[in-house]
């Protein structure tokens, strides 16, 4: 019996849970994590949580309230933009302290949410890092860009079928009065926020990328899909794989407007590479990897015949 139903009864009051869980979804990130994707509803108002899911007492998580559904969404679609381009405008690294990040946006709430998405280069593989900041909690999880998007579908659905109702979900009274508190707590320099945390805002400009893109998503349409629409691996329960010595290749349908073939390398728990093949283009990939496999198989027989000769 848990803490709260003991107190509840001892007060002869029935025991009310502060959210309840109205949809879950499990999202595979193969080589980093597991994540938790949740919608939840309290009294005060509707939100979605990120959680990962690993072997710690603390688990990161990022909080968006469903009034700023559709501008996280539209910072997610910024950053698919930019991946999308990166290949052939990928920029020389610049040499200041956030170099690693090749692409920067963030967004604000009025009661005080701070979310910041970052896009790093890890060999030519981009990776989403995505932070939230609120009251004393600091929390960033780690994404793929091809599975960003995955969590872009499921956002989508949680949209449509979940939207605010109140238009107010970011205020949650007894939080907000902690953090008005907060408000006026002594600062320690421009840079850096009441607890001496690098503030980033005033740094923004160091990181923003070098070309800006200004794509917008029509929101509009993305309400009007269907959940069958939403990206889902199709692999199960685990994604089709092999291993050679110390490398394992996984393999995975990817399904939604766009489905494409993932297939992940890795070394123990770590990613090393992701290649994304369009799925109508998969019996191109098969015909070209048989007549490769031909021409190096009668290679390698007229090398064995001419060594015998």
């Amino acid at each position: 019996m848990s803490e709260q139903t003991q107190v509840a009864q001892v007060e002869n009051k029935p025991y009310q849970p502060k959210s309840e869980d109205l949809v879950k979804k499990l999202l595979h990130i193969p080589g980093i994590c597991d994540y938790h994707v949740i919608m939840k509803q309290s009294k005060e108002s509707r939100f979605f949580c990120i959680t990962e899911m690993k072997e710690s007492a603390r688990k990161n998580r990022i909080i968006v309230p469903m009034d700023h559904c559709l501008e996280f969404l539209a910072k997610l679609y910024d950053v698919l933009k930019f991946g999308s381009e990166y290949p052939s405008k990928a920029p020389a690294k610049a040499g200041n302290e956030d170099s690693r990040f090749a692409f920067t946006v963030s967004m604000h709430t009025e009661a005080g949410r701070r979310y910041y998405f970052d896009v790093i280069d890890n060999e030519s593989v981009l990776n989403l890092k995505m932070s939230y900041i609120y009251d004393d909690r600091r929390d960033s999880i780690l994404i793929d860009l091809g599975s960003l998007v995955a969590f872009v579908g499921v956002i989508e659905m949680f949209q449509k079928d979940y939207p605010s109702i109140t238009g107010k979900d970011d205020f949650h009274p007894h939080r907000n009065r902690r953090f008005d508190k907060r408000r006026g707590s002594p600062r320690r320099g421009s840079r850096f926020n009441n607890r001496g945390f690098y503030n980033r805002d005033s740094a923004q400009s160091s990181t923003r990328p070098r070309q800006n893109y200004n794509f917008r998503p029509n929101f509009e349409e993305s309400a009007e899909r269907k959940k069958s629409h939403a990206l889902k691996v199709c692999s199960d329960p685990a994604p089709y794989q092999f291993t050679n010595n110390a490398k394992k290749y996984m393999f995975e349908i990817v399904e939604g407007d766009n489905t494409f073939m993932r297939i992940t390398e890795a070394i123990g728990d770590s990613r090393k590479s992701t290649l994304h093949v369009p799925i109508d283009c998969l019996k191109q990939v098969q015909s070209v990897l048989a007549e490769m496999n031909d021409r190096f198989s009668a290679a390698r027989s007229a090398d064995a015949t001419a060594v015998k000769s």
